[in-house]
This record gives C-alpha cells, structure tokens and sequence, in this order.
C-alpha cells in the first residue's frame, strides 16, 4: 500500500486499507500503540484534510483519536463515558460505518454493567456488515464470557466458523465455551 501511494498519493482505498493494517498490527502485538498511531495518523491525515465528512475516514479518524486520548488517560472511568459520547456523534454522522460500532462496543466495555448495550451496538454494526469478523468475535466474547449465554455465544461462533473457516477465533471460543459448559468431550473436539 506504501509503493501504491508512492505511485499515486491520491489512491484513497490504499491509504484507508493502510491505516487499517496499522491498526490491526498494533491490535495482533506486532507494533507498539504509539507507532500505529504515528503511521496511521500521518496515512489518514490527507484525507481528513480533503474530506473530513466521508463516513470511512471520519471512522478511522475517530478510532484514531480515541486511542490517541485513551493511551494518555490511563484508562479513567470518566473518559469511557466521554469517548463513548464522542463515538455516538460519529456513528450519527457515519451510520454505515461498522467500525464505529466496533468502538462503540470496546468503549462500552470499560463501562461498568454495560454488556447489553454493548451487543446492541454489535448487533447494529453487523446490520451494516453481517460479515464483520472483529463484529462477530467481540459478540461472542460478550456473550460467552460477560453474560454466560453460552448458547447464543455458541452460535455466533458457528457464525465466525462460516465467515471464515480457517479464523481460529471460531475454534477458540467454541473450545473454551463448551469447556465451561462442561462439555469436555467437545471441547476436546476443537
């Protein structure tokens, strides 16, 4: 994606898909928070420039910016409760963005007794995108590991398993969650 911006520094897909690979390094431990956010910001920097109200950039820029604030604010409970406001303003701007709905839910979780509406989040975000594998993963962490409903969360791993079968999510999760079901035989199995 760097070579394509060299090439064309206008190649808005490739700067989006980069700042998407930035974020998912950083998410997978294979670069630190703050050189994700140097290089992400830097890549999406001229398209908030030229177009800060495209519902994509305004999501990645949002993401941005609340990890940027996030890693200073030592995680307080009070700037859950002002990202998670900041983050509902940019899903009103950009409704069809399922990242946004990603953060939403990240942000909530942070928030004391707040798993329902974490999965009202989820569930919104998969209208948009039903086939949102980071959507399906944290909704069936919520549901198998916040809420117990191990059944539910047991369908939303089929669900992964479907999306995409070689996603080791999709065995993890139907592994550990039927262990904690009792089902040793099965979990076994996966």
């Amino acid at each position: 994606f760097r070579d394509a911006l060299l090439i064309d520094p206008d190649f808005r897909e490739a700067r989006i898909t980069l700042v998407r690979t930035y974020i998912e390094m950083a998410q997978t431990g294979l670069i630190e928070t703050d050189e994700m956010l140097t290089q992400a910001q830097a890549t999406l920097a001229p398209l908030v420039e030229s177009d800060p109200d495209d519902p994509e950039t305004l999501a990645f820029a949002t993401w941005l910016d609340h990890t940027a604030a996030w890693e200073q604010s030592f995680q307080e409970p009070e700037f859950s409760q002002r990202g998670f406001e900041k983050i509902a303003t940019a899903i009103a701007r950009a409704p069809i963005e399922p990242v946004l709905y990603e953060l939403a839910a990240q942000v909530l979780g942070f928030i004391p007794d707040q798993e329902e509406e974490q999965l009202a989040f989820l569930n919104r975000g998969l209208e948009v995108d039903p086939l949102s594998l980071s959507l399906l993963e944290r909704k069936a962490a919520i549901l198998g590991f916040g809420l117990d409903r191990y059944e539910d969360a047991l369908a939303v791993v089929s669900r992964i398993r479907e999306v995409e079968p070689a996603n080791p999510m999709g065995y993890s999760f139907a592994a550990t969650i039927n262990k904690r079901i009792g089902n040793h035989a099965e979990a076994i199995g996966w």
